[in-house]
C-alpha cells in the first residue's frame, strides 16, 4: 500500500513538473524577440516592446500585433551639483519638463517566406504611429501573401 502511494506521489510530482515547465502558448513569444528592433539609442531607453502576438487568420495569412510602452515622461531630473575639494553637494533638486515625452514613430514590417527571402510588396513601408508619454501603444499587420512564414519589424523615430 505504501509503495502505491509513493508511486502515485511520484506520478503527480512528474505531471506537475512537466505542465509547470510547458513552453509558451502558441502565438506568444518572449518580449525580447530578435524579430523586433528599435533603432536609435535614445529610443531604446524609452520605447519598450512588451508583447508580440502572431496567428494565422481564416484566410491563411499571418498576422502580427506589437504592443509596447513609451516610458518617457517628458520630465528629466535637472539636479545641479557643485564640487569643492573632495566633497560634492547638490545645490538644487529640480525636475523640469524638458519635452513632452511624445514620440512620433514609424514601424516597418518585412514579411519573409519559407525560404528566408523577403517578400517584395508595397505593404512593407514605413508607417507612422504615435507613442504618447507614459502610455502604451500597439500596431498590427497582415502578411501580403499566404507564403509568409516569418517577419522582421523595425521601429524608429519618424524621418523628417
Amino acid at each position: 500500500m505504501i509503495q502505491k502511494i509513493k508511486k502515485l506521489f511520484l506520478v503527480l510530482f512528474l505531471c506537475a513538473l512537466v505542465t509547470g515547465c510547458a513552453p509558451l502558448a502558441p502565438g506568444k513569444v518572449p518580449f525580447n524577440d530578435p524579430r523586433v528592433t528599435v533603432v536609435g539609442s535614445f529610443l531604446r531607453s524609452d520605447i519598450k516592446v512588451t508583447g508580440l502576438n502572431t496567428r494565422i487568420n481564416s484566410g491563411n495569412f499571418m498576422e502580427v500585433q506589437v504592443t509596447g510602452i513609451n516610458k518617457a515622461t517628458g520630465y528629466r531630473n535637472t539636479n545641479a551639483t557643485s564640487g569643492h575639494g573632495n566633497t560634492s553637494t547638490a545645490t538644487s533638486a529640480n525636475t523640469a519638463n524638458t519635452s513632452t515625452g511624445y514620440r512620433n514613430l514609424e514601424y516597418k514590417i518585412d514579411w519573409i517566406d519559407r525560404d528566408g527571402f523577403v517578400i517584395k510588396t508595397i505593404l512593407s513601408r514605413w508607417t507612422l504611429f504615435p507613442a504618447y508619454a507614459s502610455s502604451t501603444f500597439s500596431f498590427a499587420g497582415v502578411a501580403p501573401k499566404t507564403s509568409a512564414s516569418d517577419f522582421r519589424i523595425t521601429i524608429r523615430k519618424k524621418e523628417k
